[in-house]
């Protein structure tokens, strides 16, 4: 399983979705940050989590050399209708993303 990345049917199409470096570098910019320490206050935004999901979607498309035909409004309104499950799977699958650190092994260094 590829770090980060899932896929969804939105309006009849499949779409890689993934939440990565590439993702994220255009989220901030969206955002205008130049890092990443701006990004809990575009996650605490109510588009936050739409802005998110398409700068993932537009990043794996770009990826696969292909062209995003959705915008952030359509990913908006797919994510107002879409089952709860579909939900719960994009938010576990941001939570296992490695640049926001998921398996990063740490380990406590000794005396």
């Amino acid at each position: 399983m590829r770090s980060g990345y899932t896929e969804k049917t939105m309006f009849g199409k499949k779409v890689a979705i993934k939440f990565g470096t590439n993702a994220f570098d255009m989220l901030c910019e969206m955002h205008g940050y130049d890092d990443m320490s701006g990004i809990d206050k575009v996650m605490a935004k109510a588009a936050g989590i739409r802005d998110l999901i398409f700068c993932a979607a537009k990043a794996a498309s770009l990826s696969n050399g292909k062209e995003l035909k959705l915008n952030k409004y359509q990913i908006g309104d797919w994510l107002d209708d879409a089952p709860q499950s579909d939900y719960d799977d994009i938010l576990k699958t941001i939570e296992s993303t490695k640049i926001l650190g998921a398996g990063v092994d740490v380990k406590e260094e000794s005396k």
